[in-house]
């Protein structure tokens, strides 16, 4: 037996196929235990806007009814939800519910206990008849005798005029099983050209990631839609606002944008919005006729941060394509930025190639990278940063004029993004040593070539644009908008600096384990997707492991270098936490709220560089398995992401 097991690894042909049958093999079996049983659920097909937390009054048989037409093409209606609550201490709450069709036949009923002090309970009416189209009636009525008994409405305040909030359900859309066996294929493709360039070509790391990266970003592409990452609506608004200005279409003050491309809006990533944008794709709405949106061109944010994508929607659009297309190739555009930046940080960092590797295929990373978010660009930049930073600092090859131009371009943009937070990656070169440039004159000369320029962009770039970036927040008084109460401001935290210190604190114990989790992409979309821990436990090994030395990566790190990349790191979190507490926490709350992990994500390996060490040395077998897990890690990732999909 093992003298064929022997003869199987050095046959690299066999090797292969017997790699291939084995991952289609366990495809099969996760798609018949794991996806399977999920495709079988009802899926949210509609949902009336909430514009607030209002609620009416049910009284003793007083009847509620609503009209809802469902209409669809690939699947058929399944089940409705309404909600209640009972505000009643003591007593139970009895409600029926009726779904009747156009005929006046009963096609969903319930009659169900409310308990007492219910703030809220979902009742979900199964429709016994499924029908792909059809008109109903939703009728509701209090039954008992309790009168604290509240449903759950729209925006009317008037009994005859209300509107339930409802949500429509529906079976699983025909085209998801596409979907789902297309996401399968790529996965299953990710992982044996992962295998073959890792075992039997032996291919160079950068060579590696850039091999599976593009067919990763399909994955992530087909799954994210346009405004289902955190804040992509608003820089989407902002890239077809800076394109329009080019075009003279518009102005800073009045977002113009073409009809076709007025799709946009922050969502949510479900099966919903992907079938609202496959159907606009096989619409491709082309109009060039520009409208008004009446939005103001957002100042907090540089033109650096969109200029990929401005360039392919200026592009587009006098190439007349639909707004559709035009979103999704100036997607691409930022995708293709990071894709490069990537590859090169890889080929030039001297040192922790394979944790460089692992935190270019983050899920958080890769997520941020295929939308027009402005952490594309950051997260672009800062990887050339650090990568070409420590290439001057460790590394042994000759400093070329094509280094120093790439960095100092990189540098450049990094320093113009969220205010400069960033500022310290561009510091590396600073300890550019006498083992890299003997002679003192030149390594002076060498540091000032390669920080003046992005000092000069740090300050110089605000006053050409005008921007407005620094807050007067920070100074003066604000309101927290979400809240309605007043905010922190620097003048607050100068008075009162032991309530400071102890807000910093609480807000570290508590979410702690939330930051981390969440900066390697355990909240995907809209912070909706929550997939499972275990996984990025695995994630956390690979990135402080592939710090490690290997043979050919022999160059030590000094312990007061480690000190000082220690120090930035968490430098860069505490001014990204006191950002956010001027912009989105009011005075007295007891944590700073709205920080995202992926706030920390550009200066990560500043931290994971300290574990290096003299006696830990990854041999060659070892670095290949280290590699190999991180390419099954982004596998399952992007299956655990489907699996979690089909149960939003």
């Amino acid at each position: 037996m093992k003298e064929v097991i022997n003869k199987i690894r050095e046959n690299k042909r066999h090797t292969m196929i017997c790699m291939i049958i084995f991952i289609i093999i366990l495809t099969l079996l996760i798609s018949w235990i794991y996806i399977y049983p999920k495709m079988q659920n009802d899926v949210l097909f509609d949902k009336n806007p909430i514009l607030k937390d209002r609620w009416t009054p049910l009284e003793q048989n007083e009847v509620i009814d609503n009209v809802y037409e469902f209409a669809s093409n690939d699947s058929k209606l399944s089940s409705i939800v309404i909600t209640l609550q009972n505000t009643d201490t003591k007593n139970n709450g009895f409600v029926n519910v009726n779904v009747e069709n156009e005929n006046g036949d009963l096609i969903g009923h319930l009659e169900t206990k409310i308990a007492p002090n219910t703030p809220s309970e979902d009742l979900k009416i199964e429709i016994g008849e499924k029908k792909a189209k059809e008109k109903i009636k939703i009728e509701l009525k209090n039954i008992g005798n309790n009168k604290n008994i509240q449903v759950r409405v729209t925006d009317s305040e008037e009994l005859d005029d209300t509107h339930l909030a409802y949500r429509i359900y529906s079976t699983m859309p025909d085209f998801m099983l596409y979907f789902v066996i297309l996401i399968l294929i790529l996965v299953d493709l990710i992982f044996i050209i992962g295998y073959y360039c890792i075992f039997i070509k032996k291919l160079a790391y950068e060579k590696i990631f850039m091999a599976i990266i593009f067919l990763i970003g399909v994955c992530y592409t087909l799954v994210f839609t346009p405004g289902t990452i955190p804040d992509e609506a608003i820089h989407i608004r902002n890239t077809l606002g800076y394109s329009s200005i080019i075009l003279s279409k518009g102005t800073n003050e009045d977002i113009v944008i073409r009809e076709c491309e007025n799709f946009i809006g922050d969502t949510q990533p479900s099966i919903k919005t992907i079938n609202s944008y496959r159907k606009l794709i096989v619409e491709n709405n082309n109009s060039n006729v520009y409208v008004k949106t009446g939005q103001v061109l957002s100042s907090d944010f540089s033109v650096v941060s969109y200029l990929p994508g401005i360039i392919i929607v200026s592009v587009c659009r006098l190439l007349s394509l639909g707004g559709i297309l035009t979103i999704y190739l100036a997607r691409f555009a930022n995708f293709l930025v990071y894709v490069f930046a990537s590859y090169y940080a890889i080929k030039k960092i001297p040192i922790a190639k394979i944790a460089c590797l692992a935190l270019a295929l983050l899920p958080m990373a890769v997520h941020q990278s295929i939308s027009l978010s402005y952490d594309a660009i950051i997260l672009s930049s800062a990887l050339l940063v650090i990568g070409y930073g420590f290439s001057f600092v460790y590394g042994k090859d000759k400093i070329t004029k094509k280094d120093i131009i790439i960095y100092i371009s990189a540098s450049c943009v990094l320093i113009t993004q969220k205010s400069g937070v960033y500022f310290l990656l561009n510091m590396i070169p600073l300890l550019i040593g006498k083992n890299r440039v003997e002679s003192c004159k030149e390594r002076i000369k060498l540091k000032m070539i390669l920080t003046l320029p992005w000092i000069t962009t740090m300050i110089g770039f605000p006053v050409l644009t005008k921007s407005t970036q620094v807050s007067s927040t920070m100074t003066q008084t604000n309101i927290i908008g979400w809240a309605g109460k007043e905010g922190y401001s620097i003048s607050y935290f100068l008075a009162n600096v032991k309530e400071t210190i102890m807000l910093f604190a609480r807000t570290i114990i508590k979410k702690f384990d939330h930051y981390v989790f969440t900066t390697l992409g355990q909240q995907l979309g809209s912070l909706n997707l929550l997939l499972s821990k275990s996984f990025f436990m695995g994630w956390l090994i690979t990135i402080f492991t592939g710090c490690f030395k290997t043979p050919n990566e022999q160059e030590d790190v000094p312990i007061w270098h480690k000190i000082l990349y220690v120090f930035s790191f968490l430098a860069i979190c505490g001014v990204s936490m006191l950002a956010m507490a001027f912009a989105f926490t009011p005075i007295g709350w007891p944590t700073i709220e709205g920080v995202q992990g992926r706030y920390f994500l550009p200066s990560l390996m500043l931290l994971v560089v300290i574990v290096r060490t003299k006696k830990i040395i990854l041999n060659t077998k070892l670095q290949k398995i280290l590699v190999i897990l991180i390419v099954f890690l982004e596998a399952t990732i992007i299956v655990n992401i489907l699996g979690t999909l089909l149960i939003v």
